[in-house]
């Protein structure tokens, strides 16, 4: 159970079976989020309280990833990577679903953040899609890893949320060829040069109705 919890549900059978010993290139969707204002936060509840309070959000968040078919790629500090499979149909909206679960379930406790921390955390992803290399890497420590651009642009547009004012941003290469579901309204937040890229893409902001 201590393995498995390691390396998150699948993660573990797939390196027994060898599935990635050789690299490789699979279309997957990304997912970075972060908490906002952090620094501002630890600064404010101290170390070891916002540790707690990481873990506490961390524990919440975790049941609307699996129930979505999310896995947990990274813990960054603050933030956390996600990803899914890419299917191809309305199946690459379950990270849209995914956003919005887990904003729902730090709602729901809020009374114990704000009990425990004097705060609820608030939250910003960005999104996005495309090839990637996945392979095992390491010697004493081994671990199946990304490696791609589709990574450095997903952090990138996860970067522009708060200077677009927006909870969560999605690359058009995400929404091409699917449909949102009625509940969803897609706006065009316009096209961005982002760092490292040489040509501009077009974001949406994603948001409730």
């Amino acid at each position: 159970l201590q393995i498995l919890n390691k390396f998150g549900p699948g993660v573990f059978w797939k390196m027994v079976r060898g599935k990635y010993y050789r690299p490789k290139t699979e279309d997957r969707i990304f997912m970075f989020l972060d908490l906002n204002a952090s620094t501002t936060i630890a600064e404010q509840i101290g170390n070891e309280l916002y540790h707690d309070l990481l873990k506490e959000f961390f524990a919440d968040i975790t049941n609307s990833i699996l129930d979505h078919g999310g896995e947990i790629y990274q813990y960054l500090g603050d933030g956390i990577i996600i990803d899914w499979s890419t299917e191809g149909d309305t199946r690459d909206l379950r990270c849209i679903f995914c956003f919005f679960d887990m904003r729902k379930e730090i709602q729901e406790r809020r009374d114990k953040y704000e009990r425990k921390f004097g705060l609820v955390p608030t939250f910003k992803a960005g999104l996005h899609a495309g090839k990637v290399v996945v392979g095992e890497i390491g010697i004493i420590k081994r671990d199946i890893t990304y490696s791609g651009d589709v990574l450095n642009t997903a952090a990138r547009i996860q970067g522009m949320c708060h200077q677009l004012k927006s909870e969560v941003l999605v690359s058009d290469d995400l929404l091409k060829g699917v449909s949102l579901p009625v509940q969803f309204v897609a706006d065009a937040a316009g096209s961005f040069l982002l760092k490292g890229k040489e040509r501009e893409m077009e974001l949406y902001r994603i948001s409730l109705r």
